[in-house]
């Protein structure tokens, strides 16, 4: 019995020491991969041969009502050793141009590149993309600037539509300013612009200032469409403002 006991008390302190060396091992292996992986990093680094560190690569600003020109301001310092040219300078857009003081930095040296853009006619998202080429090894910089355009001025319902045999009554949408703005701004229709001879179409500010109603009406009992275009101040989105009345035919439900 008792050498029964010995052998199994040798068999679980083996096992225990199994355990214990394969933990080690794996550990070892851990801690190997990290350091292989540190070393590939650094190492890609170091080949990579830019000098220019920019502050920030990607910058992003939000537009005010009716604004149109922006500019973003790109600064770096030149990390290197050598002194960096800058070669060309690419824009994504002919509505855009850059100033930059000069094209060749000293090691240590800082400079910055200005990127003005007109955003008139576009989305409520602009975006400019830069990239710099300099005499470096690898030498290209790419930097981006996003505008983004809050919509200021809303109108609901964007349709107005009638059915002929239906009384040929006044509807009306609504023209406001957003809450962003409702507390700066004042709101005025400049004019309400009618491509066709179809609707009659008035316009009533609310007390407030800060809402108008326009009230559109068929002047015939026919088959018709127009787009209602609204020019306001302060400027609406880029896209512009619209409504679209139409008279359809009379529609028989099943």
């Amino acid at each position: 019995m008792s050498i029964i006991r010995r052998n199994a008390i040798t068999e679980s302190y083996f096992n225990n020491s199994n355990q214990q060396l394969n933990f080690m091992l794996l550990l070892k292996t851990i801690k190997l991969r990290i350091l292989v992986v540190a070393v590939v990093l650094f190492y890609n680094g170091m080949l990579s041969g830019q000098a220019l560190v920019f502050n920030e690569s990607i910058q992003r600003i939000s537009s005010r009502p009716g604004q149109r020109y922006f500019e973003f301001s790109f600064s770096f310092v030149n990390k290197g050793n050598e002194v960096v040219k800058i070669n060309d300078v690419q824009l994504s857009c002919g509505c855009s141009s850059y100033e930059m003081k000069k094209d060749a930095y000293a090691s240590g040296e800082s400079g910055v590149i200005k990127v003005k853009t007109d955003t008139l006619g576009q989305a409520k998202i602009a975006y400019v993309g830069v990239v710099l080429e300099t005499d470096e090894k690898d030498g290209l910089y790419k930097l981006q600037g996003f505008i983004t355009r809050p919509e200021n001025i809303t109108i609901t319902p964007r349709m107005l539509r009638w059915q002929l045999g239906d009384e040929m009554r006044e509807k009306r949408f609504l023209v406001s300013l957003s809450s962003r703005d409702i507390n700066t701004e004042s709101l005025a229709i400049r004019n309400v612009i009618v491509n066709k001879d179809y609707f009659f179409v008035r316009v009533v500010t609310a007390k407030d200032g800060k809402s108008c109603f326009v009230y559109v009406c068929p002047k015939q009992k026919v088959t018709c469409a127009d787009m209602i275009k609204i020019v306001t101040s302060p400027e609406g989105p880029p896209e512009g403002l619209s409504v679209i009345a139409y008279v359809s035919e009379k529609r028989v439900h099943l």
